[in-house]
C-alpha cells in the first residue's frame, strides 16, 4: 500500500540536497542516499485514517521497503537505525519483523509560517520511484530543483513557470570533488528527462516536465482507478451510486488502488452488508489490515 503523492518537509529537502555535513540537533550529520531514500519510501506508506494519526505509515517490513527502494534489506536496517538515530524518525516495533515508522513532526507540515509551519512539497509516486534510480549526486540536485520549481510556482510576481541555476551555485550542494562547471553539468544531463533542462555557458533553465506534475500525475491515476474500481463494482454486484464510486476514487489517491480493491473483493466474498456507505466500511475495512499487518485483506 503505497501513497499516490508524498508530503516532503521543505527543511528535510533542504538537509537531503547538501552533500556535506548538515547541522542536525545539535550535531553534525551527513546523509547517505540510502537514507534519503527510505525516509522518502516511509513517506509514501503514511497512511491517513483521522487526525490522530498523523505522520504513521502502515504495518510495514524491511523487505517491502528495500523493494520500493531496490536496495538491500541489510542496508534498508542500517538506514532505518540511523534516520532514528537523527531523530527524523520513530519506530514503533509490531514483532520480530514488523513495525510501524512515525515520521517526526509530520504533523507540523500544513501549518503556517506563522503558526511553527516549514511548508512541505509534493511528489508524486511516479517522480519517488524515478529518484530511486539516480546516483547520490544526481539525487541532491533533484531535490535542489524540486525545492526550487516549487518555490517558484508560489511565486505571483515570477512571471515564467522557468528557472534560472548558475552553475557555481548548484556546486555548492556537491562534494567537493565536483570541483568545475565540467563536472556539474555532467550530472546535470542525467537529469534532462526528469525536468526539462535547457543549457547555456554559466547557467540552466529549468521547467517542470508535466508528467511529474502532482495535479496531472493525479489526475491521470485516478482516471485509471475510476475506470478500474466501477468495473470491479459492476462485476461484483455491489451496489453503488456516483457519490460512492468518487469516494472510493479518492480513496484510492490515499490507500492505493489495490487497497480498494482486495476491500470490495473481500465485500463480495464475505456477504458483508452495507448498513452505511460504502466508502466507510471500505475505510474500516482497510485500516483494519493496516494496522493487523496485512498488506492487503485476504480474499481467497
Amino acid at each position: 500500500m503505497s501513497k499516490s503523492v508524498l508530503n516532503i518537509s521543505k527543511d528535510i529537502l533542504k538537509l537531503f540536497r547538501d552533500g556535506n555535513e548538515v547541522p542536525l540537533n545539535n550535531i553534525s550529520y551527513k546523509f547517505t542516499k540510502t537514507e534519503k531514500l527510505v525516509f522518502l519510501a516511509y513517506s509514501s506508506k503514511i497512511i491517513k485514517f483521522n487526525n490522530d494519526e498523523l505522520g504513521i505509515t502502515t504495518v510495514i517490513n524491511n523487505t517491502e521497503i528495500a523493494k520500493l527502494c531496490n536496495l538491500t534489506v541489510a542496508t534498508v536496517v542500517t538506514a532505518r537505525k540511523s534516520l532514528e538515530k537523527t531523530g527524523l524518525i520513530k519506530v514503533k516495533n509490531i514483532d520480530k519483523f514488523k513495525h510501524q515508522v512515525i515520521i517526526v513532526g509530520y504533523e507540523n507540515l500544513h501549518l503556517t509560517k506563522d503558526e511553527g509551519g516549514s511548508g512541505y512539497v509534493k511528489i508524486g509516486f511516479n517522480m519517488f520511484k524515478e529518484l530511486c534510480k539516480l546516483t547520490a549526486n544526481e539525487l541532491r540536485i533533484a531535490f535542489d530543483l524540486i525545492l526550487s520549481i516549487d518555490s517558484n510556482k508560489g511565486n505571483k510576481f515570477n512571471g515564467t513557470d522557468s528557472l534560472t541555476r548558475n552553475y557555481s551555485f548548484i556546486k555548492k550542494y556537491l562534494p567537493s570533488y565536483v570541483d568545475c562547471k565540467k563536472k556539474v553539468k555532467e550530472i546535470l544531463k542525467k537529469l534532462d528527462g526528469l525536468f526539462d533542462l535547457t543549457f547555456k555557458e554559466d547557467n540552466i533553465q529549468a521547467k517542470e516536465i508535466q508528467t511529474y506534475n502532482v495535479e496531472n500525475y493525479l489526475a491521470c491515476v485516478s482516471k485509471g482507478n475510476r475506470k478500474f474500481i466501477k468495473k470491479i463494482l459492476k462485476n461484483t454486484n455491489i451496489n453503488f451510486d456516483r457519490k460512492d464510486l468518487s469516494d472510493l476514487v479518492q480513496m484510492s489517491i490515499e490507500y492505493g488502488c489495490k487497497s480498494i480493491s482486495n476491500a470490495l473483493m473481500y465485500i463480495f466474498l464475505n456477504t458483508i452488508s452495507i448498513k452505511e456507505t460504502l466508502g466507510g466500511l471500505v475505510r474500516t475495512l482497510i485500516k483494519s489490515a493496516s494496522f493487523n499487518g496485512l498488506n492487503t485483506l485476504n480474499v481467497n
